[in-house]
């Protein structure tokens, strides 16, 4: 007997949280109907396979480990079509300001692990332009580099 579209959901959820528009994509891609999608996704969420605090939760920890800003983690947050009240208190449980400047300064280390001594203006650019391209914000990237400058 093949696996029913709930088995296969059950199988796609269980490898690590996934997001009710993910699920359903997968869904779709195997070519389950809308009516059929609808039932699975609420039958998932009834016995608590699929949760999107969880997965949001989940996501941001892991980007943020990954050396991923908030605005990074922010914006793939919303491609999984999450709720904007979600994706904010997520972020607000995994994030503060003072860890932004230590992912920042992590990014960099990963990046660039051994930097010289003295920073001339064309490193100062590319260490600042990498950050601001990673989502760090002006004064979180600003503030890292001065204190890079500082201790060369």
């Amino acid at each position: 007997m093949p696996p029913s579209f709930f088995d296969k959901a059950v199988n796609f959820v269980s490898y690590r949280p996934r997001s009710a528009h993910e699920t359903a994509i997968r869904l779709k891609h195997l070519g389950a109907t809308p009516e059929q999608i609808k039932e699975v996704i609420a039958k998932l969420i009834h016995y608590d396979y699929l949760n999107d605090k969880n997965f949001a939760t989940w996501l941001s920890a892991s980007r943020l480990k990954q050396g991923r800003s908030p605005l990074l983690i922010k914006l793939e947050l919303k491609r999984h079509h999450l709720d904007p009240d979600l994706i904010s208190s997520s972020l607000k449980e995994v994030s503060d300001p003072a860890s932004q400047l230590s992912q920042a300064r992590l990014a960099l280390s990963k990046k660039f692990p051994s930097l010289p001594s003295i920073i001339d203006l064309k490193l100062r650019q590319k260490l600042f332009s990498f950050l601001l391209r990673r989502g760090f914000g002006y004064e979180t990237t600003a503030s890292v580099i001065d204190e890079l400058a500082k201790r060369g």
